[in-house]
Order: C-alpha cells, then structure tokens, then sequence
C-alpha cells in the first residue's frame, strides 16, 4: 500500500512536469514544409526523368514540365536551371519557410548543397527545437 501511494505520488509529479515543459516552437509545421518542398522536388526529378525518356533531352524549363504534367504546389516556388544538356539543377523554397533553400540535381557536385544526385536538400537542414516553460 505504502508503494502505491509513492507512485501515485511520483506520477502527480511527473505529469505536473509534463504540463509545464512544452516545445517553444512550431516544428512540426516547419517540418510539414519541409516535406512539401522535398515532395515537389522529388516530382520535378521523375518528371524530368520521364521528360528525358521521351525527347532524349532534359526539360529546361517548368513550363515544358506543367505541359506534360507536373504539378506543383502553390506554396512551394521551384527554379530549374539547366547546367548543360544532360544536366539540370532545381532549387525549391516555401512561402512559409523563405530562410530554407532546398535543392535538386540529377548530377552529383553540381548544387551547392545536395550531396547526392536525385535526393533534395535543405539548408538549414533541420531547425532547432527548444524547451521553455509555460509558466515564464
């Protein structure tokens, strides 16, 4: 009996703690953007991908990617920029989160931040998150 009363009152304690600490900013949102960003990245990739099937060229502009298909979200702004004929780089960005700039290539070493071809980055990669308490 006498450890049921400890861990009851443990358990007061800790969820009191609990109540008090939450998370001061709104990651999961920044990360709902980032993810946005990524996905319109990832399809611009394959719609290149399929634009190159079928012309044997890379597109070199959205407009020839929108023609056959591919959408983009309005809050995302992507900028395609061809490098050569057979390379491309893309640089996407969200109306929410204009400080992070996420980009794409089909080339390794060819953006400034994406280390592998095909896979999108974002700098700042990822945001902080810090604890405050509610009370202050």
């Amino acid at each position: 009996m006498r450890y049921v009363k400890l861990l009851s009152a443990a358990f007061g304690v800790l969820l009191m703690l609990g109540l008090l600490v939450r998370p001061a900013c709104a990651c999961g949102g920044s990360q709902a953007y980032f993810s946005a960003t990524k996905a319109d990245l990832r399809n611009l990739h394959a719609a290149q991908e399929r634009f190159f099937a079928d012309s044997a060229r890379y597109a070199r502009s959205l407009e020839e990617l929108t023609a056959r298909g591919l959408e983009v979200m309005s809050s995302v702004s992507l900028t395609l920029t061809p490098v050569s004929d057979s390379v491309w780089q893309a640089v996407g960005t969200h109306e929410r989160l204009p400080q992070v700039r996420c980009e794409i290539s089909n080339a390794n070493d060819v953006s400034s931040v994406s280390p592998e071809a095909g896979n999108p980055w974002c700098e700042p990669n990822r945001l902080k998150r810090r604890w405050v308490l509610n009370f202050l």
